[in-house]
């Protein structure tokens, strides 16, 4: 996050005093009781080819949890991030079972990262790292600049994300292929993205790939 989004958030704060985006309460973007109205925990196994398992945290049709993301992906807010981070990582804890994992986040390509200024999965990774010491690495890279997801007709997002990402051959020595990499995403539709990172890795030589995603479309 640039310098200049940080301040004008740090602004907005002091005037405008942060509120949960589902009931208003003060003191943060998402309270404990909205998230436990609005969160259904749901494993889904292979729920696309290359994926293991799936975890979610909600419907994306649930207007907090579309509010959430709102706030987290596109208003530059990396607190939103951190609050969504407290908020999920008891159940994925359990989800987890002490198993060792490291998350990767979907990447940017960085004509996108230009763009936004943040990548706010990434922004999610350390700050689940902070709550639960998971490791995580930025173990992807996005070599193609692709259109949004959500602006392409559905029979045509698979070819949009096609061959679209590598494995950064830097981070390759820091993780063992046998363990368990984890893609963390913010939201699963047709599940084309996470489908073709995981076959980047899964070429890569890991054998054991999961999501974690916050919502589910």
């Amino acid at each position: 996050m640039s310098l200049y989004t940080q301040a004008r958030i740090q602004l907005l704060d002091l005037v405008f005093p942060r509120t949960c985006v589902g009931c208003v309460t003060a003191g943060a973007v998402a309270c404990t009781t909205c998230w436990q109205r609005w969160q259904s925990p749901w494993v889904e196994h292979r729920p696309v080819p290359e994926i293991q398992e799936l975890l979610s945290f909600g419907a994306y049709k649930a207007v907090f949890i579309q509010r959430l993301i709102q706030r987290w992906k596109f208003e530059g807010d990396t607190t939103t991030a951190e609050t969504i981070a407290q908020l999920l990582s008891p159940e994925f804890s359990r989800w987890l079972n002490q198993k060792p994992a490291t998350l990767v986040p979907i990447p940017l390509h960085e004509r996108k990262f230009r763009e936004r200024g943040f990548n706010q999965t990434e922004d999610l990774a350390k700050a689940i790292n902070q709550e639960l010491g998971i490791s995580w690495l930025p173990l992807l890279q996005r070599t193609i600049y692709t259109q949004p997801q959500k602006s392409v007709a559905e029979e045509e997002k698979r070819a949009n994300v096609e061959d679209a990402f590598q494995v950064d051959q830097r981070f390759l020595l820091e993780v063992d292929k046998t363990s368990r990499v984890i893609i963390l995403d913010d939201i699963f539709t047709t599940g084309s993205t996470i489908n073709a990172a995981a076959q980047t890795l899964r070429a890569a030589g890991f054998r054991s790939v999961s999501a974690l995603v916050v919502a589910r479309g």
